[in-house]
């Protein structure tokens, strides 16, 4: 989730996201933000440094965006082809996110109409997809 939202962050501000962005995001305590962005700094996923916020590594961009297209993928096989409109479809594509396999992701890939901008096209503030008809 944090590689997600350091991304999302990032996009949408154009800056590097600071400890107390993540947190409010996240919605844990900011302590619990520098003890993750921590350990994401010494697995290379992360550049993180004080007052100046994080910016995500060549390996953990690559990361933050295999989640967010599988993030998307989701959301849009449970909107498009499940019909789960008006119901917590984004809850469902955060919890599936994370273990649908590539193989699985890739076949609901052709179930759905995956855009070609996502997750490009992803807004934090509605928290789905700009091209999601909901």
């Amino acid at each position: 989730m944090y590689l997600k939202v350091i991304l999302l962050l990032g996009n949408a501000t154009k800056a590097p996201p600071k400890t107390g962005d993540i947190s409010k995001e996240l919605k844990v305590s900011p302590a619990a933000v520098t003890e993750m962005l921590e350990r994401l700094q010494n697995d290379g996923l992360v550049r993180h440094e004080k007052y100046k916020g994080t910016a995500l590594t060549p390996e953990g961009a690559k990361r933050a965006r295999d989640i967010m297209r599988k993030h998307c993928i989701m959301e849009r096989f449970l909107v498009e082809t499940l019909d789960m409109r008006g119901s917590d479809f984004h809850d469902q594509a955060c919890r599936l996110e994370h273990v649908v396999s590539d193989e699985m992701a890739e076949r609901m890939t052709r179930l759905s109409k995956i855009r070609p901008e996502c997750p490009d096209c992803y807004d934090l503030k509605t928290k789905h997809c700009t091209q999601l008809a909901v």
